[in-house]
């Protein structure tokens, strides 16, 4: 399958799902581009987003494109970057498109992947880009989760999550997990001090490996509150409805996902469609 073909026909699915469906057909790309994208027929997706959420896109996708296979891979930022080194050291590396939410850990690899443009290229702030191969899809928010059952007096801050009051009722992501959850210890670090950790160790929070964990033992009440990041508890409100986020101005941290695409191209066509 070619990946540059698969690029522009998925990218332009996800850019077009709100228009009428003659406008749609024009948006995804040539008639020649869409068959050929039929043709090739699978898709391996590599993502740092939750697997909830990333589900919802694909079925969005197929309902287009029912034709095309979506074989989603979904890490926590640090394992999936381990993955893509290894793989690519080896020269085996399977993923077609490649979203992630650390740019840091990304911009190293920018040899790995292939320039590319999303039809709307020209309507992106220039200071979200930080190279012509990785795009920004989604801008992820971080808030404080907390199970609405074991908590009725929930923190409003960052800094209450200091507070004494909440002793091992708190559950966090490593920092080692890497991607989304390191750009929040690093805006712990830089906005709330450099004592915040050493607070925050003395209520004793629970650790997980990912977000993903954290939010379902947030909702099955072993733990009561924690740091996550909106898209996911949002899910998880619709589903459990024991679940709430406070997401003031000031406790509000952003962090935009990236998606990039692997060279040589393998999937040209479907690429281009996704």
């Amino acid at each position: 399958m070619d990946r540059r073909t698969f690029t522009t026909l998925a990218l332009a699915s996800v850019a077009s799902l709100a228009l009428a469906p003659g406008a749609q057909a024009q948006e995804f790309g040539s008639p020649e581009l869409i068959a050929a994208a039929k043709a090739e027929g699978k898709l391996v997706y590599y993502t740092a987003n939750f697997a909830e959420i990333e589900q919802q896109v694909i079925k969005a996708f197929n309902k287009r494109f029912p034709e095309i296979k979506i074989e989603m891979v979904r890490a926590p930022g640090g394992q999936l970057i381990t993955r893509v080194k290894t793989e690519a050291a080896a020269g085996k590396l399977i993923a077609d498109v490649v979203d992630h939410s650390d740019r840091a850990l990304m911009q190293p690899l920018e040899e790995l992947f292939q320039d590319y443009a999303p039809p709307n290229a020209a309507d992106y702030d220039p200071h979200a880009l930080i190279s012509p191969k990785y795009w920004p899809r989604i801008t992820l928010a971080w808030s404080i989760a907390y199970n609405t059952e074991l908590v009725k007096d929930p923190p409003k801050s960052w800094m209450d999550l200091t507070k004494k009051q909440y002793d091992k009722l708190i559950g966090q992501v490593f920092a080692q997990s890497g991607g989304t959850t390191w750009t929040r210890i690093m805006f712990e670090r830089q906005v709330l001090g450099g004592d915040y950790w050493a607070k925050q160790a003395a209520t004793h929070p629970v650790l997980y490996p990912s977000g993903a964990p954290t939010a379902d033992a947030l909702v099955r009440g072993e733990i009561a509150i924690a740091p996550l990041l909106y898209n996911v508890i949002y899910q998880k409100k619709k589903d459990a409805r024991r679940s709430r986020s406070s997401s003031r101005p000031r406790a509000r941290r952003s962090i935009p996902m990236r998606r990039a695409f692997p060279r040589p191209p393998r999937i040209r066509t479907l690429q281009s469609c996704f």
